[in-house]
């Protein structure tokens, strides 16, 4: 691809998690490129590179993978992670 093609992209954001690479589609982003890395003999990484081609003040991104854990553990208990008193041996605490 031509490097002017880039130019039109204002931010760049790069993840290995498919879940977020879709969030950010979603939410108006342009999947740029995806690369797979070889790790070991038989084990592969997938990164997936994404650009915004909009006006800046309209950003919009996907969550992030801590986001998206908070927001299931909030929809399942009632409250945030960081909220639990993870402690008090509740029967229905998830650790």
């Amino acid at each position: 691809m031509d490097e002017s093609y880039y130019n039109k992209f204002i931010r760049l954001h790069e993840t290995s998690d498919s879940v977020e690479a879709n969030e950010y589609l979603e939410c108006g982003w342009v999947l740029i490129n995806v690369v797979k890395t070889q790790v070991a003999e038989e084990s592969w990484n997938t990164y997936y590179i994404l650009g915004w081609n909009k006006e800046l003040e309209n950003i919009s991104r996907g969550r992030s993978y801590k986001q998206r854990i908070d927001d299931e553990f909030l929809k399942k208990y009632g409250k945030k992670p960081d909220d639990a008193n993870l402690e008090d041996n509740d029967p229905d605490a998830p650790f």
